[in-house]
């Protein structure tokens, strides 16, 4: 696969330069917890080994202060994958061994960094969507392909992660499904809708891309406190094993239940008004889930409102006081995820009203959190008593952008 863009391949080199300039001893991978974020993983774990880099992985739902206190006292180059594109602030002030990090994420970039230990490649800086051209597992797939071009047989991993872009493949998305295809790792699924694919794994065995996506994100979201992570490493490293459709199964059984308590929760208490948002706080209902699952609940929430809404969609949760392979930490936080109705989806990507990302980047800074994500899809961490907080601010910016 040939890259047209020279500033995005201008990057990729830089990337690869950077991380053969400054091995030592290991590499530090951390990588998000969704079908993404776990393709970006696996891909990043695979192509570094086989470089003959030492690798250790880390998966997180958020990049928590708590979590990169920990995590930067190892001393090493530090990859993130599918993380990190409105979080370099945060990474340099918590950087005090310098190390050098690298960023390979598609979310949008709120703002630059002049810290030269941090390299930020992300296609958003080069003319492309991160919402709609390419995912962050299909921006590590391209770091690969520039790391060793026999990193093509990781063109289907790629491919999961470019899954949860919208609508059919384009832009960067399209070029590397198309290279999968010419390489005979992708082909039509021929059981299938027309534009459906099946991808080759690691076992040699041929599956639907959609079922590999939706296994490897409910493996990762919501079986994130049983480390479902690993398990879709396992999945992307020998295949859908029975061990790993059962797990699945019961993954996909909690969750519905759950969705069902949530649901009935606002059938009898309804939910929260606001100027052309809406809101409602789950509470602990999710428990012992990862806490993408309350934006999971609101894709589906949103399909049962009424057509003619017009509004911002928030969900919240409390968040577990544990990182898996961190420990514990102290504090006392909520989850706050974003989606737009239709209507409102139309007009924030036409840019009459503001991106998601934005409201959430800013909202969440301002009650003491922090926030990221795409134009209609976004999420936030706050602390629970910050909710009103969070939603007033909210408000107040949507007014202030209505009112221009």
């Amino acid at each position: 696969m040939k890259i047209q863009n020279e500033m995005l391949k201008a990057l990729l080199r830089e990337a690869v330069i950077t991380v053969r300039e400054n091995y030592r001893d290991r590499i530090v991978v951390i990588y998000h917890n969704d079908a993404d974020g776990i393709s970006s993983g696996y891909i990043l774990k695979t192509a570094l080994m086989r470089a003959g880099f030492q690798t250790e992985i880390f998966c997180l739902e958020k990049l928590y202060p708590e979590a990169l206190k920990v995590l930067f006292q190892k001393k090493g180059v530090f990859i993130i994958g599918d993380l990190g594109s409105a979080f370099t602030k945060l990474l340099s002030h918590n950087n005090f061994h310098h190390n050098q990090i690298i960023i390979l994420d598609h979310h949008q970039v709120l703002h630059e960094t002049s810290d030269e230990k941090i390299l930020l490649v992300n296609p958003e800086k080069c003319g492309y969507s991160g919402s709609t051209d390419i995912s962050g597992a299909g921006v590590c797939y391209l770091f690969a392909l520039e790391l060793d071009p026999d990193n093509y047989d990781l063109c289907p991993i790629a491919m999961v992660g470019n899954s949860e872009l919208p609508g059919t493949f384009q832009s960067l998305s399209r070029e590397i499904l198309n290279s999968g295809i010419m390489s005979g790792v992708i082909r039509d699924d021929e059981t299938s809708d027309e534009g459906s694919y099946e991808i080759l794994l690691p076992d040699k065995e041929w599956y639907s891309l959609p079922e590999i996506f939706k296994v490897s994100d409910t493996l990762g979201t919501i079986g994130y406190y049983q480390e479902g992570f690993n398990s879709g490493i396992e999945l992307f490293e020998f295949g859908y094993t029975e061990a790993l459709r059962c797990f699945y199964r019961k993954l996909d059984s909690e969750k519905n239940e759950c969705f069902q308590r949530a649901l009935a929760c606002i059938e009898k208490n309804g939910y929260k008004n606001g100027a052309d948002l809406i809101w409602f706080d789950a509470k602990d209902i999710f428990a012992g889930m990862g806490n993408k699952v309350i934006g999971l609940f609101l894709s589906e929430w949103k399909k049962m409102l009424p057509e003619n809404l017009c509004v911002y969609i928030l969900g919240m949760m409390n968040l577990e006081k544990e990182i898996p392979g961190i420990g514990v930490i102290a504090h006392e936080n909520k989850k706050v995820s974003g989606r737009l109705s239709e209507r409102m989806q139309k007009m924030v990507l036409a840019d009459r009203m503001l991106p998601l990302s934005e409201i959430f980047a800013k909202a969440a800074a301002s009650v003491g959190g922090f926030g990221d994500g795409h134009k209609v899809a976004s999420s936030a961490v706050i602390p629970r008593n910050k909710i009103l907080g969070f939603v007033r601010f909210s408000e107040k910016m949507i007014k202030d952008f209505e009112e221009r």
